[in-house]
């Protein structure tokens, strides 16, 4: 219950500090104030790159991001919004070193008062990067084909959705009222998602450590090979592990009113459940959520 509770206080926060920049939005009139550093280094609209990027980081209020993988050797991004776009709120980016930085709206103070934006940004296919960075208010975000070591997606009532991705060492996904899906297809070092009303699902050969947090979601991951770690807290959603048989762990069980049901071998010792000699080290907490362990993976 305090993971939720941090995790609800850092949506909050995120709404009002998106990781560099400084936003003020009054509902009423529909102005915002947008503001981020370096801001006269920035150039407005789509654009497409041939420099080395390495890093990618997205700073978005409304609509979507989509980060997808193409055949060319570029780098690209546009936009499409439900209106006109002046100098002022079409998008802006900066190129610092090889970090691409991605921006809603120009700088300043501006009335955004219903603008929705969709960013399309295409990476070449075979480009692996450091790491990939966004943020949103009420965006979804969504990933198909990418490539990186690390990912960090936030959005407070937007779904984060990864297709056919590639993350190599730390995976973080966060929302409030979305729900959290990361379809993968390499090995994974660690997982963190963390959502209020909507559900976790993660599928992957291997997650080497995997931490899910939900209020009223379920919770689910398969993979070919167990994690060695393993940290799940709902309130009332289900938790369902799809483990090959010979998975070898510990888990500790604490539940008010969930059932637990197991198709692998599990022996009940000094309060854990075991399967083969406990090498890992599981713990899964629900109030009324029942916990499902299924034979297969993958």
């Amino acid at each position: 219950m305090k993971k939720v509770i941090v995790l609800l206080f850092t949506a909050a926060l995120c709404a009002v500090l998106l990781c560099g920049c400084r936003m003020f939005v009054r509902p009423s009139v529909g102005l915002s104030s947008f503001r981020y550093d370096h801001a006269e280094q920035y150039t407005g609209g789509g654009a497409t790159l041939t420099d080395t990027v390495e890093r990618v980081e997205i700073h978005w209020l409304s609509g979507s991001v989509a980060v997808q993988a193409h055949g060319k050797n570029t780098i690209s991004f546009s936009e499409e919004a439900n209106r006109k776009l002046t100098e002022d709120d079409c998008l802006y980016y900066r190129l610092d070193g090889t970090t691409l930085l991605i921006q809603f709206c120009r700088s300043g103070r501006w009335d955004l008062n219903g603008l929705e934006k969709d960013l399309t940004v295409l990476l070449p296919e075979e480009l692996l990067l450091k790491d990939l960075e966004i943020d949103s208010v009420s965006a979804e975000i969504a990933a198909e084909g990418v490539g990186t070591e690390e990912a960090d997606l936030n959005t407070v009532s937007g779904d984060i959705r990864l297709t056919d991705c590639i993350i190599t060492k730390l995976a973080e996904l966060d929302t409030v009222s979305g729900a959290a899906a990361a379809e993968l297809t390499q090995p994974l070092e660690s997982l963190r998602a963390g959502t209020v009303s909507g559900h976790i699902e993660a599928t992957a050969p291997e997650i080497g450590a995997f931490h899910g947090d939900s209020t009223s979601g379920a919770v689910s991951l398969a993979v070919d090979i167990a994690p060695r770690e393993l940290d799940i807290d709902t309130v009332s959603g289900d938790v369902i592990l799809s483990l090959p048989e010979e998975a070898d762990f510990a888990l500790e069980v604490d539940t008010v009113s969930g059932n637990f049901s197991s198709e692998l071998p599990c022996a009940q010792k000094n309060g854990r459940y075991l399967c083969g000699s406990g090498t890992g080290i599981y713990e899964i907490d629900t109030t009324s959520g029942d916990i499902r362990l299924q034979r297969g993976g993958v």
